[in-house]
């Protein structure tokens, strides 16, 4: 291997892109984003547990994540209470809560992948990029007075984040921290879809 550098740079290629896979936990360590928006809805609300209404190839990619409408649905209310969107936000909803939030998990991926340069040794010697990783999320929520049973407002909200790495920087104990922003970043806009619609109700 030592008379043949870019051959083992090449095999290194290789080896990760088929062998990396998404870090289970990865995706739901984020820290809860701040709003600029400093209003509280005061009303009591209860979140229920997101349906999984992903597409079957989202599924496969993150196939080593257990009970994803679970994880992303704990995830949803640690953030939301961290910002104090509701008087009260609690899992599940009650008969006594003001408003009902029930949604799905339309997008939740991760994929680690090698461009057509990651093929061709001499370039993953010299470092350049040659793997790409990319997280989608798309989270849909329908915000539902529970007193009359009227639908306020239905918001989804999407992201994706997309990065480039050499054989030199991927890091395959952080693997799908694409997914991770991306969740976070629809985590921030639905705080702020959900303060922007509710505010404006009588």
């Amino acid at each position: 291997m030592r008379k043949y550098p870019y051959l083992y740079i090449f095999l290194c290629a290789l080896l990760v892109s088929g062998c990396a896979s998404l870090n289970a936990n990865t995706p739901f360590r984020y820290q809860p984003s701040l709003i600029a928006d400093n209003k509280q809805i005061d009303k009591i609300a209860g979140l229920n547990l997101l349906m999984d209404d992903r597409p079957k190839s989202d599924s496969i990619y993150t196939k080593n994540i257990s009970d994803i409408p679970e994880k992303i649905t704990a995830k949803l209310l640690e953030d939301f209470n961290a910002s104090h969107i509701f008087k009260e936000l609690h899992y599940s909803s009650r008969g006594s809560d003001d408003i009902v939030i029930n949604g799905r998990v339309d997008r939740f991926t991760w994929k680690l992948y090698s461009t057509p340069l990651g093929y061709v040794p001499l370039v993953s010697y010299f470092g350049i990029s040659t793997l790409q990783a990319y997280g989608v999320a798309t989270i849909t929520l329908e915000i539902k007075d529970n007193h009359s049973g009227a639908v306020i407002a239905t918001i989804q909200e999407s992201a994706a984040i997309k990065n480039a790495f050499s054989v030199y920087n991927f890091k395959i104990g952080d693997s799908g921290s694409e997914l991770e922003d991306a969740f976070r970043e629809v985590g921030r806009k639905l705080k702020q879809a959900v303060l922007q619609k509710l505010s404006a109700q009588p």
